[in-house]
């Protein structure tokens, strides 16, 4: 048996490479060797036409030779078998590599909601899955509530000077820690309800609610000072007006609709000095 160059362990089928049986005669062989040389000669690529040619001598110089094909014709069968057993080895190893995938895939489809198939969902499914989708939006409505109470008690204690810097910064990051908590739970639900070949209408409203506490929520102790003072300030001035007196009640409807006409440019400088004048001479008597 001859040794391939390139690894001499490696073993070649001669029969195979010149397209003939063991049971050829060497005649059979050489018409074998003479017409497949004249096919790869024609060859373009040099390297590919230099081995082609090489592994066609080598089988006919031995299986021409009455010795040598001999001595190979022994080991021939020998390793086909070997051949055959490797083959049925991986063959075998591919069919418990594919049994794993099956059985993995089935554990994987009882894992997974069977709502991803939402198109093969009977009626009777999807109107459940229907009232589960409901319920959760209902779930995250009462957890927005307990949230928006939160803020309510952290305003009122702002407005009674009981909220000092540390307990604005804890109250502050527990909001919103508890707000993305809920943001991201309720992406996961419109994900889970689009998926499922619903609208995921039913949880935007929420989403608003807890967007509008995120981005109005005061990013330092000082701004949330300041906007509770601002805030405080305007219920006084509030309150200063429905307890004015109905002369100066109207004054202030009047100045209202003078600086009105003058932002819009409806009378001339002349005009709004003078009609400016006319109510201030009425809020001195």
């Amino acid at each position: 048996m001859r040794k391939n160059k390139k690894n001499k362990n490696e073993w070649k089928d001669f029969y195979q490479i010149l397209n003939c049986q063991m049971a050829d005669t060497t005649q059979t062989i050489q018409y074998a060797y003479y017409r497949l040389a004249a096919q790869y000669s024609v060859l373009t690529d040099t390297n590919q036409k230099k081995h082609a040619l090489y592994e066609l001598q080598l089988a006919f110089s031995t299986l021409t030779n009455p010795n040598l094909r001999e001595k190979y014709d022994e080991t021939y069968l020998d390793e086909l078998a070997k051949m055959n057993k490797r083959m049925h080895a991986k063959k075998r190893k591919i069919n418990i590599i594919n049994a794993i995938k099956t059985t993995v895939s089935r554990w994987m489809q009882k894992l997974i909601p069977e709502t991803l198939n939402h198109k093969n969902t009977p009626l009777d499914d999807k109107t459940e899955l229907k009232k589960r989708i409901i319920e959760k939006r209902d779930h995250f409505n009462k957890e927005i509530e307990k949230v928006e109470a939160m803020l309510s008690d952290y305003n009122y204690m702002l407005k009674e000077d009981t909220l000092t810097k540390k307990r604005f910064a804890d109250k502050r990051n527990k909001i919103l820690a508890e707000v993305e908590r809920l943001l991201s739970g309720i992406e996961e639900a419109m994900q889970f309800t689009y998926q499922s070949g619903f609208k995921n209408d039913l949880f935007i409203p929420l989403k608003d609610r807890l967007s509008k506490i995120k981005e109005g929520f005061p990013k330092t102790y000082a701004a949330a000072i300041w906007g509770s003072k601002k805030e405080e300030e305007r219920e006084e001035i509030h309150n200063l007006v429905l307890a004015a007196p109905n002369g100066i009640k109207k004054a202030f409807e009047k100045i209202a609709y003078i600086l009105t006409k003058a932002s819009q440019q409806e009378i001339s400088e002349e005009e709004y000095k003078l009609e400016m004048g006319l109510v201030l001479a009425e809020l001195k008597q």
